[in-house]
């Protein structure tokens, strides 16, 4: 596989089938210092990061019962611990780092969907989302649980 070293991340525009709606489609910056977990029924998301103390432990727990070397099962049973603690979504939903990812506008999950891809809003400020949706210009509280997430 080659990599674009202009576009390292493979940002590209996608497009959500049921409605139409534009979105910013990219792979998780393994710079960034945090993990996406995704709601199972809407689009937003809880960013975990990796330094939480909560998280830290939940690593060691997942080093001591699986072999480091195997990264998938390592990775798996890492993810599946911090899934039970977090806490759930307002709506309703449970957030998993594989969940589909979904529309911002129409909520649909969105055919492309793959764990390590991140959607994003566009650019283009023309755009008409659901009356839930902030576009990234205005604080993200309607796309991003950053309170209480952990459950108690």
């Amino acid at each position: 596989m080659t990599i674009d070293e202009s576009n390292w991340l493979d940002s590209k525009v996608i497009e959500c089938l049921q409605c139409g709606q534009k979105l910013h489609w990219l792979w998780h910056s393994p710079m960034y210092d945090e993990t996406f977990f995704y709601c199972t029924q809407c689009p937003k998301r809880v960013e975990v990061s990796h330094f939480d103390e909560l998280v830290l432990k939940l690593r060691k727990i997942a080093i001591e019962e699986t072999e480091v070397d195997d990264e998938k099962k390592w990775s798996r049973k890492f993810y599946s611990l911090i899934e039970g603690k977090l806490a759930d979504c307002d709506c309703g939903g449970r957030f998993k780092y594989d969940a589909p990812r979904r529309c911002l506008r129409c909520f649909s999950v969105l055919s492309q969907s793959e764990p390590g891809r991140d959607v994003w809003p566009p650019e283009s400020k023309d755009e008409k989302f659901s009356p839930d949706y902030q576009s990234l210009g205005s604080p993200m509280e309607s796309l991003i649980k950053t309170e209480n997430i952990w459950r108690p």
